[in-house]
């Protein structure tokens, strides 16, 4: 953002996603830092440097597949210097080509001092905040010639940070006398900033004459300013001197047995590699996944290594309402991923000569995939293709389960995922623009002949305020006309109906989403309500005549209504959303169901396949 007239703010651009919010400004330029996933592997990612115009608005990236933190412009607007942290952990200052971003040299770090918030003190030195092997801040003045190193300030427990310079003043924020402070160091004097520091004061910056810094808030952090010739005390400060984690009177560090020895004596164990299978079913975490019209809960765990994830679910699909429960082991420490594991369904239902028949079926599966995460700039982009090979055994229940025979075949089911979305603020409910699209064939293989198509694209569009958003949600299925083999319906119907796996479908859903209130309130630390929202909805499914459809089939099931959400988090950690909906039914139901339907809802979550790497069973 940046101020224009009195007191607007316009934006500039999108930031890129970033894991830090430290830039530099200097020339019409900014320089920020930018994160950047691997493509195949979770555990490995970079933060790259991106520099911004703001007279062209041009966003470029300078650095790729590197660690870098808090870059700073140079006075003459050509070089950058920056936190490189590297996956060893040992952290040096670069200097970078401004316009090239190649690395021109590497300040020495002879004793392995930790950099933060690095800004040029004129062309040829740096002021930096380090912190020592002993855990011990200070300023420390770099000159880039000789390499020279010069304390500014004196080694002490207390953090230190948010550095800016101008005018040959060096503004800072540290922690003293229990608040976290702004001060200023001129001619070699410390002076405080003459502000409540009660919740702390940061990012001290200098500009025409008034000094801006920022203050937390019970609404976020304000941005106050005042005239730099006052806002200062007279007194300079002078800090405590090589202080220690005594003062700060932690009894579990200051006292036998967890007192830490200083220097650490060396342990002398020996080492091995450490084995994948250790705590290998290391369950840790409840999640729900909503995927209309699949909604499940899982039971997660991953080894230590994080090689191997452990699923224990139950689920319902609520177009054919069965159950179903199973278990997945997905492993990932080799490219591309496998998975193995079975699931359970319980009344399964579908028509046979004109009648509602249910059954059970059993699917043990084996597979592999290949997730890519193409996540950069803005968006977040990844995409997932594979495919299980799975066996289906089906057991016929009630009258039929003696007149029609318990059937079993093997399917191949490749499966691709894509997702392409800007990040979305904290109060928006959907990104202002995403795509998703989901595609699935099913194809029996050896006993019995049959197959099913499902492709499925969801639009993400703004509303008419930042926090609203409309959601146009487009669907297609198809199976083949044989009846020999029967697969899961995953078509999402037009809501309140009956939604038998019809020969052919096609849908349209035009959802309108937006906040009604925020009650920010919470019970007895088990339940926390952040938010009650709704969903106006339009929903349209075609089905054209086909003889394997059976009698009574309608062209078309049309039907609006209106969806109540709660947005909350159970022991103020797990989000979770539950809801009621009312439908009408514009058409006669298939199934018989009158033109006024209630159901207790279970949000949709059409941005991410899954918490979980394994695909989705047929």
């Amino acid at each position: 953002m940046q101020k224009t007239g009195s007191a607007k703010l316009t934006r500039i651009r999108y930031q890129a996603v970033t894991i830090e919010d430290a830039f530099s400004y200097r020339d019409h330029l900014v320089a920020y830092t930018a994160f950047e996933p691997d493509l195949r592997w979770g555990w490995r990612d970079y933060s790259v440097i991106r520099l911004l115009n703001v007279q062209t608005k041009k966003d470029l990236r300078l650095t790729s597949k590197t660690k870098y933190f808090a870059p700073d412009i140079s006075a003459d607007g050509q070089t950058l210097v920056a936190v490189n942290l590297p996956i060893e952990g040992k952290s040096s200052l670069d200097l970078l080509d401004i316009h090239t971003g190649k690395m021109i040299r590497r300040l020495p770090n002879p004793d392995g001092l930790i950099y933060t918030y690095p800004k040029f003190y004129g062309n040829n030195q740096l002021v930096v905040a380090v912190r020592n092997t002993r855990g011990q801040m200070c300023l420390l003045q770099i000159d880039l010639v000789s390499g020279n190193q010069q304390p500014l300030t004196d080694w002490s427990m207390d953090p230190l940070g948010f550095i800016s310079v101008e005018n040959q003043v060096i503004y800072f924020t540290r922690t003293y006398q229990g608040q976290d402070q702004g001060f200023c160091l001129r001619e070699g004097k410390i002076y405080p900033l003459l502000a409540d520091a009660v919740t702390g004061n940061y990012q001290l910056t200098s500009q025409s004459g008034h000094l801006l810094w920022n203050s937390f808030t019970s609404s976020g952090y304000r941005v106050q300013t005042g005239g730099i010739d006052h806002i200062f005390g007279r007194e300079p400060v002078v800090f405590p001197k090589l202080d220690t984690s005594e003062k700060h009177q932690v009894y579990a560090l200051d006292n036998p047995p967890f007192q830490i020895p200083h220097p650490i004596p060396d342990s002398g164990f020996t080492s091995k590699p450490y084995s994948e299978f250790t705590h290998i079913f290391n369950f840790h975490s409840w999640r729900p996944y909503f995927s209309d019209p699949n909604y499940t809960l899982s039971l997660l765990g991953q080894n230590v290594l994080n090689t191997l994830q452990s699923e224990i679910y139950i689920g319902y699909n609520s177009d054919e309402q069965y159950k179903k429960t199973g278990l997945d082991f997905t492993y990932g420490g080799l490219f591309p991923v496998f998975n193995i594991g079975t699931e359970y369904r319980i009344d399964r239902s579908g028509y046979y000569n004109g009648q509602k028949i249910f059954f059970n079926e059993l699917l043990p599966y084996a597979g592999v995939s290949v997730p890519l995460n193409f996540s950069r700039g803005l968006w977040l982009t990844s995409l997932e293709v594979g495919s299980n090979i799975t066996y289906h055994q089906q057991y016929f229940q009630g009258a039929y389960k003696d007149s029609i025979q318990h059937t079993s075949f093997l399917s191949l089911d490749p499966q691709l995922f894509f997702s392409h979305q800007l990040q979305a603020g904290r109060m928006q409910i959907y990104p202002s623009f995403a795509q998703t699209l989901t595609l699935a064939y099913d194809q029996a293989i050896a006993s019995l002949a049959g197959n099913q198509f499902f492709a499925s694209v969801n639009l993400f569009f703004p509303g008419l305020v930042p926090t609203h958003s409309l959601l146009i949600n487009l669907a297609f299925q198809q199976h083949d006309s044989l009846r020999q083999v029967s697969f899961s319906n995953n078509f999402p119907f037009s809501h309140g109906y009956t939604a038998p796996n019809f020969y052919q479908m096609y849908g349209l859903g035009i959802n309108y989403n937006l906040p009604l209130v925020y009650p920010d309130w919470g019970f007895a630390n088990l339940i926390y309500f952040l938010r009650i929202r709704a969903n106006v909805f339009y929903d349209y499914t075609g089905v054209p005549y086909n003889a394997t459809n059976g009698p009574g089939v309608q062209s078309q099931y049309r039907s609006t209504g209106i969806e109540i959400y709660l947005d909350t988090q159970w022991w103020n950690q797990l989000p979770l959303t539950f809801g009621i909906r009312y439908s009408r039914l514009l058409d006669p139901d298939y199934g018989g169901r009158g033109p006024n339907q209630w159901e207790l809802i279970l949000p949709l979550n059409i941005l991410d396949k899954g918490y979980s790497n394994h695909l989705a069973n047929p």
